[in-house]
């Protein structure tokens, strides 16, 4: 084993530990930003209380996320992580010419997404109606997702999957209107409808509103 020399060399296990010494303390205080915006409110909770909560100093935050809007964007960042973004980008590439398969992946994420990463969005929504300048940041979020559906709406659009009349930028707007967290929220928490349920259901929507010569049942 090698360990630091009088020049000055550093043990070459040095830098894998405090990588992961660096993570840990990072997860740490996204885990106290999301416990505090969630039960103190965004525009209620500083900087030094999160870093209080993360037992970490305040200069430890500044320095890896700068305001509460770097730990709002990495809460937010989180979430497309947690609900699969990856593994959905794969598989919408394995089902390249089957657009009906692509929208059961699309709709399913997004299910994922609304059903695990609640409390999520409740600290975006927080955080947006105190500090109406974050708005600009949560709107770049969902034109992000929505950049993605327009992309594979194009290529629907090119081979002559969309319905007739029907191009892909008032398609991506038809998607987001239908399979929206606001849709989930009322028709799964306010009408008690499953999850599962909506997941259905907004396929055979969109399916039926989006896709030329599909037929639901």
């Amino acid at each position: 084993m090698e360990y630091e020399s009088s020049s000055g060399t550093r043990n070459p296990y040095e830098s894998p530990i405090r990588r992961e010494q660096a993570e840990m303390t990072r997860e740490r205080i996204i885990d106290a930003a999301r416990s505090l915006f969630l039960t103190r409110g965004y525009a209620r909770t500083s900087l030094k209380r999160v870093a209080a909560e993360a037992g970490v100093s305040d200069q430890t935050i500044y320095a890896a996320y700068g305001k509460k809007r770097g730990l709002l964007q990495a809460i937010m960042d989180e979430m497309d992580l947690a609900a699969g973004v990856e593994q959905v980008m794969a598989d919408l590439a394995a089902a390249h010419g089957d657009p009906a398969r692509q929208l059961v992946l699309f709709v399913a994420y997004d299910r994922r997404l609304f059903e695990r990463e609640r409390d999520h969005f409740l600290i975006m929504r927080d955080a947006g109606s105190s500090e109406p300048e974050l708005v600009d940041t949560l709107r770049a979020g969902r034109e992000r997702g929505r950049q993605v559906h327009l992309r594979i709406f194009s290529v629907w659009q090119t081979d002559g999957h969309l319905i007739d009349a029907l191009d892909a930028e008032p398609a991506a707007d038809l998607y987001h209107a239908v399979s929206s967290l606001e849709s989930f929220d009322y028709l799964v928490y306010e009408r008690g409808w499953s999850p599962d349920r909506w997941e259905q259901e907004t396929f055979r929507i969109l399916a039926g509103a989006l896709l030329r010569n599909h037929r639901t049942t």
